[in-house]
């Protein structure tokens, strides 16, 4: 039997008795018969009140359980959309920030051999590469260096103290993949005799901030130990990730943030 055959069979009945009573009131000689039907109809309704109000009652229910299901149903496709709808944003995102990993721009500084030359007027001076390591363009915008000069076998601080502010202007550049630019560095140094005496220790700190085609700004981190009977390569490099690094630029940090480089 098809689905649904059972309610057009009922409205098929009900079409018939309508329009037998339709018929009848027509008929003036029906009117008795139909008053009289009409009559028994009356009382053996009044008669099975009860069990009629009791299958209504049934009837209500059923059908405010079937409502609730469709509901529930409604409403638990709902969460799946929404938890399929969160599950694809989240893949979405994962994958653009692995490209921008992947793709995105990595500078450094390193330095040039013989690394820290010293003048005799005190003064120490430094050639540096910043180059682009990254897959993409990238906005060079400042270049710090600073000497820390301490004690021997003193231990560096957790975190680095850049006491130099005074940037590098000739260092700000537009660098594509793989592409670099140098500059030179020059700064007094009074402790100088002792550090090549090896009263002291001398270590030269610095970072480079720039900004990614995707518009993240971020900064690299530079830390080398001035080693002075290695004339080759006098400064060595410090493996120490507080110091050497590339990381992120919080808001504000660097002086670049008034600059759309994007």
């Amino acid at each position: 039997m098809p689905k649904g055959w059972g309610w057009w069979a009922l409205g098929a009945v009900a079409c018939i008795l309508l329009g037998v009573m339709w018929a009848a009131a027509g008929n003036p000689a029906a009117y008795p018969g139909l008053r009289a039907t009409m009559s028994n109809l009356v009382e053996w309704l009044e008669t099975h009140d009860g069990a009629i109000t009791a299958l209504a009652t049934i009837a209500i229910a059923a059908f405010t359980y079937t409502l609730y299901r469709s509901t529930e149903k409604l409403w638990k496709a709902g969460e799946q959309q929404i938890a399929l709808a969160q599950t694809s944003a989240e893949t979405t995102r994962r994958a653009l920030d692995h490209t921008r990993t992947v793709e995105r721009a990595y500078v450094k500084i390193s330095h040039v051999e013989p690394g820290l030359v010293f003048a005799t007027d005190g003064t120490v001076r430094v050639t540096v590469q910043v180059k682009n390591f990254g897959r993409t363009p990238a906005n060079v915008t400042d270049v710090i260096l600073t000497p820390f000069v301490v004690r021997p076998r003193m231990a560096l601080p957790e975190k680095p103290i850049y006491e130099v502010t005074q940037g590098y202007p000739s260092a700000r550049a537009f660098l594509v993949a793989n592409d670099r630019i140098f500059t030179h560095a020059a700064f007094p140094l009074p402790e100088f005799q002792q550090v090549l005496l090896g009263q002291l220790t001398l270590y030269l700190l610095g970072y480079v901030d720039y900004v990614d085609t995707f518009g993240q700004r971020h900064r690299g981190g530079y830390a080398r130990l001035f080693v002075a009977d290695q004339k080759e390569n006098n400064l060595v490099f410090i493996t120490n990730a507080s110091y050497n690094y590339d990381v992120p630029r919080q808001s504000g940090e660097g002086r670049d943030w008034g600059e759309n480089l994007a």
